[in-house]
Protein backbone atom coordinates (compact mmCIF):
# COMPACT_ATOMS: atom_id res chain seq x y z
CA UNK A 1 0.00 0.00 0.00
CA UNK A 2 0.98 3.35 -0.70
CA UNK A 3 1.39 7.01 1.67
CA UNK A 4 -0.81 9.53 0.57
CA UNK A 5 0.74 12.79 1.44
CA UNK A 6 -1.54 14.61 3.68
CA UNK A 7 -1.99 18.54 3.21
CA UNK A 8 -2.29 20.19 6.60
CA UNK A 9 -5.17 22.94 6.18
CA UNK A 10 -2.95 24.94 8.91
CA UNK A 11 -0.07 25.15 6.70
CA UNK A 12 -2.19 28.02 4.15
CA UNK A 13 -1.99 29.86 7.44
CA UNK A 14 1.62 30.06 7.88
CA UNK A 15 1.24 28.59 11.47
CA UNK A 16 4.09 27.45 13.21
CA UNK A 17 2.44 24.81 15.05
CA UNK A 18 -1.32 23.31 15.36
CA UNK A 19 -2.75 21.37 18.04
CA UNK A 20 -5.71 19.46 18.17
CA UNK A 21 -7.92 16.54 19.72
CA UNK A 22 -9.21 13.56 18.12
CA UNK A 23 -12.31 11.32 19.77
CA UNK A 24 -13.33 8.73 17.15
CA UNK A 25 -15.30 5.23 17.89
CA UNK A 26 -11.62 3.67 16.41
CA UNK A 27 -8.74 4.85 14.92
CA UNK A 28 -9.04 4.10 11.02
CA UNK A 29 -6.23 2.95 8.83
CA UNK A 30 -5.23 6.29 7.11
CA UNK A 31 -1.45 5.52 6.12
CA UNK A 32 -0.05 9.36 5.23
CA UNK A 33 2.95 11.38 5.77
CA UNK A 34 3.22 15.06 5.57
CA UNK A 35 6.09 17.50 5.42
CA UNK A 36 5.35 18.52 9.06
CA UNK A 37 6.94 16.84 12.35
CA UNK A 38 4.21 15.49 14.31
CA UNK A 39 3.41 14.79 18.40
CA UNK A 40 0.60 12.31 19.21
CA UNK A 41 -0.21 11.30 22.43
CA UNK A 42 -2.82 8.54 23.27
CA UNK A 43 -5.25 9.18 25.87
CA UNK A 44 -7.60 6.13 25.61
CA UNK A 45 -7.55 3.66 23.08
CA UNK A 46 -5.38 0.44 21.65
CA UNK A 47 -4.22 -1.27 19.10
CA UNK A 48 -1.50 -1.16 16.21
CA UNK A 49 0.83 1.84 15.04
CA UNK A 50 2.84 1.58 12.28
CA UNK A 51 5.33 4.54 12.01
CA UNK A 52 7.48 3.62 8.93
CA UNK A 53 8.76 0.24 8.68
CA UNK A 54 7.88 -0.41 12.79
CA UNK A 55 4.58 -2.20 13.27
CA UNK A 56 3.81 -2.00 16.79
CA UNK A 57 0.98 -2.89 19.87
CA UNK A 58 -0.01 0.70 21.32
CA UNK A 59 -2.27 1.66 24.03
CA UNK A 60 -3.29 4.82 26.17
CA UNK A 61 0.12 6.41 27.32
CA UNK A 62 1.66 5.99 23.69
CA UNK A 63 3.29 9.27 23.06
CA UNK A 64 5.13 9.41 19.88
CA UNK A 65 7.53 11.98 17.72
CA UNK A 66 7.13 11.37 13.84
CA UNK A 67 9.24 13.22 11.72
CA UNK A 68 8.56 14.67 8.23
CA UNK A 69 7.60 12.92 5.35
CA UNK A 70 7.75 9.23 7.32
CA UNK A 71 4.47 7.33 6.80
CA UNK A 72 2.43 6.53 10.23
CA UNK A 73 -0.94 5.55 11.08
CA UNK A 74 -2.40 4.04 14.44
CA UNK A 75 -5.22 1.65 13.62
CA UNK A 76 -8.18 -0.27 16.32
CA UNK A 77 -10.57 -2.35 16.31
CA UNK A 78 -14.29 -0.84 17.12
CA UNK A 79 -15.38 -1.52 20.52
CA UNK A 80 -18.50 -1.15 21.84
CA UNK A 81 -18.66 1.99 24.02
CA UNK A 82 -15.16 2.48 23.70
CA UNK A 83 -14.02 5.14 22.31
CA UNK A 84 -10.10 5.97 20.96
CA UNK A 85 -8.66 9.98 22.40
CA UNK A 86 -5.40 11.39 20.98
CA UNK A 87 -3.96 14.81 21.82
CA UNK A 88 -1.50 15.67 18.39
CA UNK A 89 0.36 18.86 18.06
CA UNK A 90 1.65 19.40 14.49
CA UNK A 91 4.86 21.94 13.42
CA UNK A 92 6.78 22.84 10.80
CA UNK A 93 10.45 22.08 10.01
CA UNK A 94 10.81 25.87 9.17
CA UNK A 95 9.69 26.96 12.68
CA UNK A 96 11.90 23.99 14.38
CA UNK A 97 15.13 25.28 12.54
CA UNK A 98 14.19 28.98 13.92
CA UNK A 99 14.27 27.57 17.65
CA UNK A 100 17.69 25.27 16.85
CA UNK A 101 19.74 28.50 16.87
CA UNK A 102 19.67 29.25 19.90
CA UNK A 103 22.31 27.66 22.56
CA UNK A 104 19.79 26.66 24.57
CA UNK A 105 17.90 24.44 21.96
CA UNK A 106 20.88 22.27 21.45
CA UNK A 107 19.60 19.11 23.27
CA UNK A 108 16.57 19.57 21.63
CA UNK A 109 17.99 19.33 18.26
CA UNK A 110 19.83 16.38 19.38
CA UNK A 111 16.48 15.15 20.31
CA UNK A 112 14.69 15.85 17.07
CA UNK A 113 17.60 14.43 15.24
CA UNK A 114 17.59 10.93 16.82
CA UNK A 115 14.10 11.34 15.18
CA UNK A 116 14.67 10.37 11.92
CA UNK A 117 12.46 7.33 12.23
CA UNK A 118 9.95 8.10 14.58
CA UNK A 119 10.48 8.07 18.30
CA UNK A 120 8.75 6.47 21.26
CA UNK A 121 8.60 8.49 24.57
CA UNK A 122 8.63 5.70 27.07
CA UNK A 123 9.89 8.07 30.10
CA UNK A 124 7.06 7.72 32.93
CA UNK A 125 6.84 11.53 33.54
CA UNK A 126 5.02 12.31 30.03
CA UNK A 127 2.05 12.82 32.14
CA UNK A 128 3.15 15.84 33.20
CA UNK A 129 3.60 17.02 29.50
CA UNK A 130 0.26 15.93 28.68
CA UNK A 131 -1.19 18.68 31.29
CA UNK A 132 1.03 21.28 28.75
CA UNK A 133 -0.61 19.63 25.74
CA UNK A 134 -3.99 19.63 27.27
CA UNK A 135 -3.93 23.80 27.66
CA UNK A 136 -2.47 24.23 24.54
CA UNK A 137 -5.45 22.16 22.95
CA UNK A 138 -7.80 24.90 25.05
CA UNK A 139 -6.21 27.64 23.93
Amino acid sequence: MRAKLEQLAHRKDNRSFFCYEVSVPSFELMWHYHPEYELTYILKGEGKRLVGDVYEKFEAGDFVLIPPFLPHTWMSEKKEKVNCHAVVIQFSHDFLEQLFQFSEMKRLKTLFAKASRGLLFTDENKEGFFSLLQKIVQA
